[in-house]
């Protein structure tokens, strides 16, 4: 239907008819473009619910169509189901449906304008009804990284990104496929060929203006929203500056290039209206099927792969548990609940992190096969109260020992160390099986000895470094750690961790070798506003060193080991930090974290 109608109409059904294309070929030659649309095959297999774009063309639909006979019945219609399949469909879907009311409420048309906002109050009503009735109000959910980050290229259009099979991949800074936009070679010859009859439009151009003025901001809007203030063009970017408050309510949207949807669409509808307007029924035909020939040629690539995609058997941690040893079917029956311990290295993962993580995969199936209650999961929205009340349980819980017995618990390498330092039970179980830490309460009890043999006891003499070894702290590896960041520091790099705030804790266990010297590299956050960052270091209430780092790479320290901590076996270094300071603080980017030093290594000698 879209493809029938035209981007403008003098005034009454009977003469708009008289526009439209009749011809069946064209329509369906026309509508191959769309099922060819790469934002809605990339999303295939992946998103299915992001594959909805049926939804932004019924929206762009009912913007273009010339009648308005149950109109709004259709747009709250369209709202409570985009609502209920995909936030970011509904944004689109409310975008073009204030479009159309705004365009249909002109002074030419005044009396549809009280209808109108009948309607639109009572579709607020209803969608704040539907929302809360899907769950949309029961997170507080704050806005995350993102928005800059997957974002749409200026070039997206034509960065056949692995699709075409004659256009080269434009290098752009990843989106993690977000920027997935190509026309392909058909679409682009159907503008071009469109384009080539656009000066017998220049009379209708003042026309179309004004019947679609706003549904031509929106589109506006929408593309600068996709593009975010971090421009892209190819691999070159520019940053414009906006206030913090802003990026945080754009955040919402981080995947911002997903509003260029409604574009892409709009773009190969004006290509299809140019041609079925400006040439004879016969010359259309054979544009129309030129277009979709090279279109699936050019795209043949792409197809493929997904053809290939959809039609592999899946092999992954949801088909295939790594949880083989016996142990797990005794727990599953012996427990109610399946925690897995927030990192107190990082109490504010970025969802993208968790996202890739496999633990939530692979426990999630683990407590549903065994009905345990679980919060193996993973949430693109949670509520960052209740996450950190989660976090400042489970601290307590590890630091205390005390554990719900009813309860088994998944432990990080990175926070081995303070839950074996205390642990007080001795008929807990804290061993590593199948690759994963695990501590199960009172499980010493329940079962036989035995049946622990072949697995990996955890104690913090299993956790202590060699001498002269270098102890990184780089993104967690898959050995155990032989340190725990346990206040105070963001998420690590690939070269170490940054401190968070102005203060910071770190536990290193001591060598089995009784070691006399600690040596640590770190980075200190200098530059033209600070010059130096000064930096306190306390052990069990002594003082172990004053400095003043002036370099932002290879800073050493080093220390003698106090008695203090030879007697315990490992060493608490709390470090004060009086000129830590943000990046934005002092203008040199949005970053908002308080750095101070990061991490590189240590070593024992």
């Amino acid at each position: 239907k879209i493809i029938k109608n035209p981007l403008f109409w003098g005034g009454t059904k009977n003469q708009v008819s008289s526009l439209y294309t009749r011809d069946w070929l064209s329509q369906g030659l026309g509508t191959t473009l769309f099922l060819l649309a790469t934002p809605m095959l990339f999303r295939v297999g992946i998103h299915t619910n992001l594959a909805a774009h049926f939804l932004i063309l019924g929206g762009l639909y009912l913007n273009l169509r010339p009648f308005t006979k149950y109109q709004n019945y259709w747009w709250i219609s369209l709202l409570l189901l985009s609502l209920g399949v995909h936030f970011y469909l509904f944004v689109m879907i409310f975008g073009l449906w204030i479009a159309d009311l705004t365009d249909r409420s002109t002074p030419q048309n005044a009396r549809h304008s009280k209808s109108n906002l009948i309607s639109f109050g009572i579709s607020l009503v209803l969608i704040l009804i539907f929302a809360w009735q899907l769950g949309y109000f029961s997170v507080e959910a704050p806005s995350l990284f993102g928005y800059g980050f997957f974002k749409a290229n200026l070039l997206s259009l034509f960065n056949a990104n692995g699709w075409s099979l004659f256009m080269r991949d434009i290098p752009i800074k990843s989106s993690w496929g977000e920027a997935n936009l190509y026309l392909g070679l058909g679409s682009i010859l159907l503008l071009m060929f469109g384009f080539l009859k656009i000066k017998y439009w220049r009379i209708k151009a003042l026309d179309i203006l004004k019947r679609y003025r706003f549904l031509l901001v929106t589109m506006v809007l929408f593309l600068l929203f996709s593009i975010t203030n971090q421009i892209g063009l190819g691999s070159l970017e520019v940053r414009i500056p906006f206030p913090q408050s802003l990026l945080q309510v754009f955040g919402i949207l981080r995947h911002s290039a997903r509003l260029f949807w409604p574009v892409y669409y709009a773009i190969l509808i004006v290509g299809c209206i140019l041609v079925i307007q400006n040439y004879s029924v016969g010359r259309a035909r054979l544009i129309f099927f030129l277009c979709v020939g090279i279109q699936i040629i050019d795209l043949s690539p792409g197809l493929m792969n997904l053809h290939n995609k959809l039609n592999t058997p899946v092999k992954n941690d949801l088909t295939l548990s790594p949880l083989k040893q016996p142990f797990w079917k005794i727990a599953g029956s012996a427990y109610k609940n399946l925690y897995l311990l927030p990192s107190r290295s990082e109490p504010s993962p970025d969802f993208m992190s968790r996202f890739m993580s496999s633990d939530w995969r692979i426990f999630g199936r683990y407590a549903g096969v065994n009905q345990l209650n679980t919060n193996a999961v993973y949430m693109s929205r949670y509520d960052s109260y209740k996450q950190n009340l989660a976090f400042s349980n489970a601290v307590k819980t590890s630091t205390t020992g005390i554990y719900n017995q009813n309860t088994l618990y998944i432990i990080k390498n990175e926070d081995l160390i303070p839950v074996a330092l205390g642990l007080k039970d001795e008929n807990t179980l804290l061993a590593n099986i199948d690759g994963f830490n695990v501590l199960a309460p009172n499980f010493l009890k329940i079962s036989d000895i035995n049946s622990i043999s072949s697995y990996k006891v955890i104690n913090i003499k299993s956790v202590r470094p060699e001498l002269h070894q270098e102890i990184s702290f780089k993104r967690p590896a898959s050995q155990l750690s032989t340190y725990a960041l346990t206040k105070d520091w963001n998420n690590r790099e690939d070269w170490g961790v940054w401190s968070r705030g102005k203060d910071a804790t770190l536990i290193l266990p001591l060598p089995i070798n009784e070691a006399k010297l600690l040596t640590i590299k770190l980075r200190a956050f200098v530059n033209g506003a600070i010059t130096a960052q000064t930096v306190k270091i306390i052990s069990d209430s002594e003082i172990l060193g004053n400095y003043s780092l002036i370099k932002f790479e290879d800073n050493l320290i080093q220390m003698d080991i106090p008695a203090s901590a030879k007697q315990k076996g490992y060493i608490t270094l709390e470090f004060k930090l009086p000129n830590a300071a943000s990046p934005s603080s002092i203008g040199i980017d949005d970053d908002s974290r308080v750095l101070g030093i990061g991490m590189v290594s240590a070593r024992f000698d």
